[in-house]
């Protein structure tokens, strides 16, 4: 099996809330205390969690208590959701805004707990009334509780053990992207790529530094404007089985994200899941063992929405470490497989050169066959045709056809079948499409079809047929002089 833990269908076309809905709540200075404020709890058995909530300028404090059920170990975690402020240039602070429009940001992980050891915990939400967070001076403030996700449910499960190993998710690690830009100091401020900068952040449209995004940018996330992109690598002592992207919908109904410089996801949903980031090739330094990935570059290549990156999730034993800005030098190995992410300045600058020489998609014919070039009525016509990579479907005869295989070379190869149903030359109109609208220029096949010839038996029945209606003829004219 190969099924991408993480993704669920499901969840596909929800920009909104999860599923269509959440659980709201409001306090003020009264019902928001210690002491009275309302509290919502689960309990769970795993490695870590996140709450998912709606963050907007009426959001408020929550805070979060986690408790080891085995040593009673409890641990508080606090978080304003607030969301709307403006930067001023000048002094390089941030204020809230003013406006009062809906500016909700939807399934944002406004907690992440990570790195437990694994047990079971009881988790209670608490929502807060600070006066001094009340940026509007509205008297109160709401908390969403739209979902949470739980990490290593299943990590000391043989049964699942051997369901993971299966479907290639074993033994899962985590990095938060966000943190990897931060840990790589990976901003390009100045650059004439015609991008608007590495990432957004509220308040900042564009060019937002390293020590801005740290201080003010979002807790657990990193979002990408239209043409933003970011960079990074994978270091390893050996290759991961998946290495997987987390992302999501920040704001918007739709947004597309590119993978070194080939469309990989349309966007339309804020629920957080996994993609594989497939095809990554790796290479061995022979004197110290050690793999290096491709550098993956993720850009917003269009629509409205804000794009956010969560996780990059790798799998069977690998682990992330923390590692310097040279990781190659830092490194030690591991009984385990041992994987880091690097994100640096040059990855930045690579990022930011793909999105400066992106060339539009152009879908490309390279031939059309036709398994015959003569066939008879009723028989199947089948071409086939061989595209570019940048082809993601075809038309033949305006008819789509959305499956393809690949060869050697990486090109795509589709398959077209028709009923011959008349005599004649039948001509077969075929144009490479990208997913984009782009099209190349139209390619023709022609076949010949034909009539089959009677067989000899329906012949010599015809004759026999025509002797007979002869004979009664001549009987009937000459018969009366037997």
């Amino acid at each position: 099996a190969n099924n991408l833990y993480g993704y669920d269908a499901a969840y596909a076309n929800f920009t909104l809330f999860s599923l269509g809905s959440a659980q709201k709540v409001t306090v003020n200075a009264d019902t928001g205390t210690p002491t009275t404020a309302p509290t919502a709890s689960f309990t769970f058995t795993g490695t870590g969690f996140d709450i998912i909530s709606l963050t907007d300028n009426k959001s408020g404090t929550i805070v979060v208590t986690v408790k080891n059920k085995a040593t009673n170990e409890a641990k508080n975690y606090s978080v304003n959701n607030y969301f709307g402020y403006t930067y001023s240039d000048g002094d390089g602070t941030w204020t809230p805004t003013n406006s009062a429009d809906p500016n909700a940001l939807y399934q944002v992980p406004v907690i992440k707990v990570e790195d437990l050891t694994y047990g079971t915990y009881d988790v209670t939400i608490k929502v807060a009334y600070l006066k001094s967070l009340d940026q509007h001076d509205a008297g109160e403030c709401s908390f969403w509780l739209d979902a949470v996700r739980i990490y290593d449910p299943a990590k000391n499960d043989e049964t699942a053990k051997k369901a993971y190993s299966a479907d290639k998710e074993s033994r899962p690690d985590y990095a938060e992207v966000r943190n990897l830009l931060i840990a790589g100091n990976a901003f390009a401020v100045n650059n004439d790529a015609g991008v608007t900068g590495a990432v957004f952040i509220d308040g900042i449209a564009s060019g937002a530094t390293i020590e801005q995004f740290t201080a003010c940018g979002p807790n657990n996330e990193a979002y990408l404007e239209a043409d933003q992109a970011i960079a990074f690598q994978l270091v390893a002592n050996s290759v991961p089985e998946s290495v997987q992207l987390g992302a999501k919908l920040a704001v918007g109904d739709s947004a597309t994200l590119y993978f070194n410089g080939k469309e990989f996801k349309t966007l339309s949903t804020a629920t957080d899941m996994y993609y594989a980031l497939s095809g990554l090739n790796w290479t061995k330094d022979e004197t110290n063992g050690i793999y290096t990935s491709d550098v993956v570059v993720l850009q917003h290549k269009g629509g409205d929405g804000i794009i956010s990156l969560t996780n990059i999730k790798i799998t069977g034993g690998a682990e992330f470490i923390e590692t310097s800005a040279d990781p190659l030098n830092e490194v030690k190995l591991a009984k385990e497989p041992v994987v880091m992410a690097l994100a640096s300045p040059q990855m930045a600058a690579r990022a930011l050169k793909m999105v400066a020489v992106y060339e539009e998609p152009a879908p490309e014919i390279l031939s059309v066959v036709a398994d015959s070039a003569e066939v008879m009525v009723g028989d199947t016509v089948k071409l086939t045709v061989t595209t570019n990579a940048d082809t993601d479907y075809i038309l033949v005869n305006a008819a789509a056809v959305e499956t393809y295989t690949e060869d050697e070379a990486g090109n795509r190869v589709w398959t077209y079948e028709a009923k011959a149903e008349e005599p004649g030359e039948v001509s077969f109109t075929v144009t490479a499409m990208s997913a984009d609208g782009h099209e190349s220029e139209e390619s023709t096949c022609t076949v010949d079809v034909q009539q089959p010839a009677k067989p000899a038996n329906d012949i010599a029945a015809m004759v026999k047929k025509a002797m007979n209606a002869f004979r009664k003829i001549f009987d009937a004219i000459f018969g009366w002089r037997r």
